[in-house]
């Protein structure tokens, strides 16, 4: 009998824990339903991530790529965002959507400055202080980038999110540990390069929320594409003066030269390369704005690591024959097992990362726009005055054989009259000609009727 039970136990915990999956699946498949627009927009961004690491890669190989100093790729990157931005601009007819203000104009000038300083600042780190460097405080945009949220839009981030980030940032420094930091260029200005790294690394980040803040200040922001399209105006004016002042004139220095000293140098694929760069910059840019708006900083940040994932499953696809380096398990002669399996361990720790951080933020889109509840107000419900009069039940005690009233609940009170009429009986006449007998009368024996024993 007790094996029995035991068998029987077991039956019913498997049934309870295929209960519980198929709810679990049938929230997920809900969440996809009523999200589905958030979703694609932030695997938008993160394809189109993994697309432009792989166009760099193809620059790397075949197009140098242009110098540093000459900004040229900040320069075609800016583009692209204003491009992308104002023709989706024209597809949706969207320019009319939400209400402009003199702050949200600060706001949308303040993200464009940062994110350019940013990314000016890395340019000269890297300068400074070397690719491996880079990649190290680089690497840490995804905390920076929660941190800053829970202090530009007062929101509070989950443990789980704060513990994915954690593992996203160890899956990107996995890339990089040990560093190389040991050429002369790196020891000589290693506190500049570090200068540099951290405060573009910290301005990048904090660019994220001061973005978002933008489709918080108000009921009806504007659309995400004229975000994308005014945020890079500034930056494009800015790049192409510098552009036209410092690079053109040096063009074969900064932008021939590096095509010439590339692993396979080649002019058709470089410049097929650059145009592949800026077209997935520009769907990478607006998908950027797009996830904002719709999941938020936190998701946006992590994100990241899903895309480093995607660059090792698809660089060693595309470019293992060619780049022995970029394989993902890396089997040349003379490496030791941490660097055969560097990459495998950082993909892990990427993907855990990621689908950790998922579980705090299943209902992001919701819970993303109540927890902005403080900067404007959402009308979702209608006031209810309090002097106008609500109709409640009440028990009326309703008369019954019983000796107790039973108390039976009504929703619409009836009146109840004070006094019942009552009918007044008719006498029937009787005849006059018969006797009516009294009890005085006397029976036939000489009794009284009062002395007959009723029984």
């Amino acid at each position: 009998s007790k094996l029995h039970y035991l068998i029987m136990w077991e039956a019913d915990d498997s049934q309870a824990h295929a209960m519980l999956a198929g709810e679990a699946r049938l929230a997920i498949l809900s969440y996809l339903r009523a999200n589905s627009s958030a979703v694609l927009w932030l695997t938008i961004f993160c394809v189109s991530g993994i697309a432009v690491a792989m166009s760099f890669v193809l620059l790397h190989v075949h197009a140098g790529p242009a110098k540093d100093q000459s900004l040229f790729l900040l320069f075609l990157g800016y583009w692209a965002q204003c491009l992308a931005g104002l023709f989706w601009l024209i597809i949706r007819r969207s320019w009319h959507i939400g209400v402009w203000s003199r702050k949200m104009v600060a706001v949308l000038l303040l993200s464009a400055v940062m994110s350019s300083v940013s990314e000016s600042l890395a340019y000269v780190g890297k300068l400074h202080g070397g690719i491996s460097l880079f990649s190290i405080i680089h690497s840490s945009v995804a905390i920076f980038a929660c941190a800053s949220a829970t202090v530009v839009l007062k929101i509070r981030v989950a443990w789980v999110q704060w513990l994915g980030a954690v593992l996203v940032v160890g899956g990107l420094l996995v890339t990089v540990l040990p560093p190389a930091l040991h050429s002369s260029a790196v020891q000589s200005s290693l506190f500049l390069g570090v200068l540099f790294l951290v405060m573009s690394s910290i301005g990048n980040a904090a660019s994220y929320p001061v973005a978002e803040l933008i489709f918080r200040m108000t009921p009806s922001p504007p659309s995400e594409e004229m975000a994308c399209f005014c945020g890079s105006l500034v930056n494009v004016l800015v790049l192409s003066g510098w552009t036209a002042g410092y690079t053109v004139p040096r063009w074969h220095e900064t932008v021939e030269m590096p095509i010439e000293h590339a692993s396979h140098p080649s002019v058709q694929w470089a410049w097929a390369a650059y145009a592949l760069y800026t077209g997935t910059l520009g769907v990478h840019s607006l998908a950027f704005w797009k996830s904002l708006s719709k999941v938020g900083t936190v998701p946006v940040a992590i994100s990241i690591g899903a895309q480093q994932a995607g660059v090792f499953i698809f660089a060693h696809l595309l470019f293992c024959k060619t780049e022995p380096e970029m394989c993902f398990i890396n089997d040349e002669s003379g490496t030791d097992m941490w660097h055969k399996s560097q990459k495998v361990v950082a993909f892990t720790l990427c993907c855990v990362g990621c689908l950790i951080a998922a579980q705090g933020s299943s209902a992001s889109p919701q819970n993303h726009l109540h927890s902005h509840s403080h900067l404007h107000p959402h009308p979702t419900s209608i006031p209810i005055p309090t002097s106008t009069p609500i109709p409640t039940c009440s028990p009326i005690p309703i008369p019954t054989c019983s000796p107790s009233p039973i108390p039976i609940t009504t929703c619409s009170p009836m009146p109840i009259p004070t006094s019942i009429p009552i009918p007044i009986s008719i006498q029937t006449p009787v005849p006059t000609g018969i006797p009516i007998p009294t009890p005085t009368a006397l029976t036939s024996n000489g009794l009284k009727l009062s002395d007959i024993d009723p029984s």
